[in-house]
């Protein structure tokens, strides 16, 4: 409903279980979830009618799979090798703008000015790799792209590397057509942008409102929503001197909807996912929205690059593993080369939990007509 909104599946109870979760790379999160209701519901089932085979039986079968799940888990993890490509680094700044500030008219240029002095290079960088900077969602505004002294700070910041870079950031733009779009762009050392995309999941209420054809409200608030993008496309970057280097970019909570994270069809090297989780506050919300990075980079088998304007930014690998990891409302940069990915996209997936249902479904209609339901 709304664009649709995953954020509890069951399966995210084993967020911290690193070797149950590669079983995301056979199964999709729905069959683990479903797998994990059974789980939990197999004790009091067993407890309910404690004479009878049958839920002793599927307590055994379930105690078995979870068995060879955590077996097939601890072999993957114990057989993957941290590796890494030599000749992409990413750089994700975490800038720790305070929420009631970001938008405060007389404290925007300094936000602009502050994301640019800690995306400078260190002089660390090894000139033969191509940095990307990743900066976090709306971190550029509209009116620094129209701007050619921002525009000429940009290119400054992005010539103190002494190999390619580019600067891949969240942006709020304008368009001549009077639509905004929350999005994503690359820009390169030229100042050009060479690729946009448009976050196409957007949040009801906050960036879209739903029937709005019937409700006036762009009379009241003067704003009638974002411009949806068109799906999960994957944006290329062209590197010079080797091979091109692909990404799926997703804005804030695009990171939640398992299966639309990446064109399948063309599967990227990373998926840079920019957020601002200062919403939240000191709460619980970031660390299960970054929870959700892990599941996607492990059943899609793409590491996650995730640049969040308060924390928490990591780099994950196709593995769940952190490379690197920020805290909370902290300022800071964190550099890490790109881990290759393992491309574990399967169309089969969703088949488990569609047959798991349909047998749990003729099961209870069998029980139905035939079982006693006396205790």
């Amino acid at each position: 409903m709304f664009t649709g909104f995953p954020w509890n599946l069951s399966a995210y109870a084993w967020g911290e279980n690193l070797i149950l979760l590669q079983s995301l790379s056979i199964i999709d999160v729905y069959t683990l979830s479903l797998f994990t209701f059974i789980l939990t519901a197999v004790p009091g089932f067993c407890l309910i009618r404690p004479r009878c085979l049958t839920p002793w039986a599927l307590a055994f079968l379930v105690c078995i799979c979870a068995a060879l799940l955590a077996l097939y888990g601890n072999w993957r993890l114990t057989n993957a090798p941290m590796t890494m490509r030599d000749d992409i680094n990413i750089k994700i700044i975490q800038p720790n703008i305070a929420q009631h500030e970001k938008w405060d008219s007389h404290k925007i240029a300094g936000h602009f000015q502050k994301l640019i002095d800690m995306s400078y290079a260190t002089g660390s960088e090894i000139p033969e790799q191509t940095t990307l900077v990743v900066w976090p969602e709306t971190a550029l505004h509209n009116i620094f792209l129209n701007d050619r002294g921002a525009r000429g700070l940009i290119q400054e910041m992005l010539g103190s590397y002494g190999g390619p870079a580019f600067l891949v950031t969240g942006a709020l733009i304008r368009d001549p057509d009077n639509t905004y779009g929350n999005t994503v762009i690359t820009i390169d050392k030229s100042g050009e942008i060479i690729n946009r995309y448009n976050k196409f999941h957007l949040v009801p209420f906050g960036e879209y409102i739903p029937f709005q054809q019937w409700i006036p409200i762009e009379t009241i608030t003067q704003f009638s929503g974002f411009k949806p993008g068109n799906g999960p496309e994957t944006k290329t970057l062209d590197i010079p001197g080797s091979k091109a280097f692909m990404f799926s970019p997703l804005v804030c909570y695009e990171i939640l909807f398992p299966g639309a994270v990446i064109d399948p069809e063309n599967p990227p090297d990373a998926i840079i996912n920019v957020t601002n989780d200062g919403w939240y506050g000191y709460s619980a919300g970031p660390y299960q929205h970054v929870l959700k990075a892990r599941f996607r980079a492990i059943e899609e088998g793409i590491p996650v690059i995730r640049a969040a304007n308060t924390g928490i930014s990591t780099v994950i690998d196709s593995f769940g593993r952190n490379l690197s990891r920020s805290e909370l409302f902290i300022d800071g940069v964190y550099n890490t080369n790109l881990p290759v990915s393992q491309n574990n996209t399967n169309t089969i997936k969703g088949l488990f939990y569609w047959l798991l249902t349909g047998i749990f479904y003729a099961c209870g209609v069998y029980a139905r007509k035939t079982a006693n339901f006396e205790l």
